[in-house]
């Protein structure tokens, strides 16, 4: 990649902005959200995983040998 130009005038800068559209501010700055807690059960929509016992076929869900690998 090679940078053709550097532009630092910020009346340049927003007279280009505005040329294509583009909004000449930052946008508004907002709190942070808190993260959801866990609901316990499947919300519409989401696949529900396998329940405890089920499963256990699968060699990627069950718990690690003692043995070491071939």
């Amino acid at each position: 990649m090679v940078v053709l130009a550097f532009l630092t005038d910020p009346d340049v800068v927003a007279k280009i902005l505005r040329h294509l559209g583009l909004s000449t501010s930052a946008p508004a700055l907002v709190a942070a959200q808190a993260p959801q807690p866990a609901l316990g059960f499947a919300v519409a929509g989401e696949e529900e995983g396998p329940a405890p016992g089920e499963g256990d076929d699968d060699p990627d869900l069950r718990a690690p040998s003692d043995r070491s690998p071939p």
